[in-house]
């Protein structure tokens, strides 16, 4: 009996030193998946929305409606940014309009800059006014956007492997390179951007100071759309209906799974003291939320 026990522990630990040598996660030392629980759903009310973001002052959210049109850069007034309450409450459906398919929104000194195929609008969050636009002609299919804590902005070209700068108002290429084709999602922390490209399915780490690029995970199942870091790790949506984490050792974990409901992700927000994360959900034009366990 004893004898059997001592093979039976000595065949774990060469399963475990074969998924260690393999890169494999150990069964003994994986993180656990935190609980997730749904909050609230919104009505369809939405056309396309593509990206969501909190603003922490007035503790709302912003919306912003992509309507996919046939007519590129073209306006209808489907083109709008909503706001909506941390309730689900879609308080004003048409509150930034006259834009042209906005895409990636973001907050910066109380402002809320928005991508257009044209451009960037930047709008008062108070009275939802469009107080200045810059810009862009080097693409057609400008998607997501991060500002730095210098005001730098940075935008993804999704149509080409180019990553665009404005400082100070001016419009420059900031980056090219083959392992950028296709770039959805930015966010920007410290000295790093972090872009999820859609061509190669990776997320990309860039040294903002030397222009290094580090891939830190390879996703073969979905395109990828947004991305977060979260405390030590990273966030990325797949925009077929799956959120995933990564750690700084470029480990995988599923936080939540809606392949089955036909729901997609897209540009995601998780408001971290809330632990709230707001999922649009392109495909069903609604917002959904849930809450996930520290």
């Amino acid at each position: 009996m004893l004898l059997i026990r001592h093979q039976t522990l000595h065949r774990v630990i060469v399963l475990i030193a074969i998924m260690h040598l393999l890169g494999c996660v150990s069964p003994f030392t994986a993180s656990p998946v935190p609980a997730v629980s749904e909050q609230w759903q919104t009505a369809p009310v939405f056309s396309s929305p593509e990206s969501v973001v909190f603003d922490p002052q007035r503790e709302l959210l912003y919306v912003s409606n992509m309507r996919n049109s046939a007519v590129p850069d073209s306006y209808t007034p489907d083109d709008v940014v909503s706001k909506v309450s941390l309730n689900g409450d879609v308080i004003q459906l048409a509150w930034v309009t006259g834009l042209i398919e906005p895409s990636g929104i973001t907050l910066f000194n109380d402002k809320l800059y928005i991508v257009e195929r044209t451009g960037i609008a930047i709008a008062s969050l108070d009275s939802g006014e469009i107080i200045q636009r810059i810009p862009i002609h080097t693409t057609r299919f400008l998607n997501d956007i991060t500002i730095n804590q210098n005001g730098d902005i940075y935008v993804s070209a999704s149509d080409d492997n180019r990553i665009i700068l404005i400082r100070n108002g001016s419009v420059s290429e900031w980056l090219e390179h083959e392992t950028l084709a296709h770039t959805n999602g930015l966010f920007v922390s410290g000295n790093i951007l972090y872009a999820a490209t859609i061509k190669h399915s990776a997320l990309q780490a860039i040294n903002i100071d030397t222009h290094n690029i580090t891939t830190l995970a390879l996703f073969p199942n979905g395109m990828l759309d947004g991305v977060q870091v979260v405390g030590d790790n990273y966030w990325v949506s797949l925009y077929e209906g799956e959120l995933i984490s990564v750690s700084p050792k470029g480990e995988k974990q599923t936080l939540l799974n809606l392949r089955g409901s036909g729901n997609t992700i897209a540009d995601f927000i998780f408001i971290e003291t809330k632990r709230l994360l707001i999922v649009p959900s392109l495909s069903h034009n609604k917002l959904i939320s849930f809450h996930i366990e520290n």
